[in-house]
């Protein structure tokens, strides 16, 4: 039993590794490299992240809103050669907070105030605003 349970968690672990966003600093870009021949490049969401494409290997995601979105590049025949999410944080890591609520993360970059960046958004009430003047306010249960 034991020689079934251990390659079942290590594959586990080994895909929430891999399906871990790529994280870009705010009006910064980060090198992604993948096999296989470009064709066509999308970007869901291009107010949140842009691309250069450099090759038909390489393309460079740029930072542009902090948020989520997704990159989606296709072969020739339509094939999937690499699909990611993008999260574009504020730049330094110690500016974001995680708060969770019923059982829920949601991830929030934080400058002068804080953006949710990932996770559910409530619905009844609006997201937290969180200024560094002013303690952290939570939104009505």
């Amino acid at each position: 039993m034991r020689r079934l349970i251990l390659p079942l968690v290590l594959t586990f672990f080994a895909t929430a590794a891999l399906a871990a966003p790529v994280t870009v600093p705010l009006d910064q870009s980060r090198k992604l490299s993948f096999s296989g021949f470009a064709a066509s490049v999308v970007v869901a969401n291009p107010e949140i992240a842009d691309v250069n494409v450099v090759n038909e290997q390489t393309i460079l995601v740029v930072g542009k809103r902090r948020g989520m979105t997704n990159v989606v590049i296709l072969d020739r025949a339509g094939r999937t050669l690499f699909e990611r999410e993008i999260m574009v944080s504020a730049g330094d890591s110690s500016a974001t907070v995680t708060i969770t609520r019923g059982g829920v993360p949601s991830t929030y970059a934080c400058t002068a105030s804080c953006e949710q960046i990932s996770g559910s958004r409530p619905v009844a009430a609006p997201a937290a605003t969180i200024s560094p003047s002013a303690p952290a306010a939570a939104p009505a249960p």
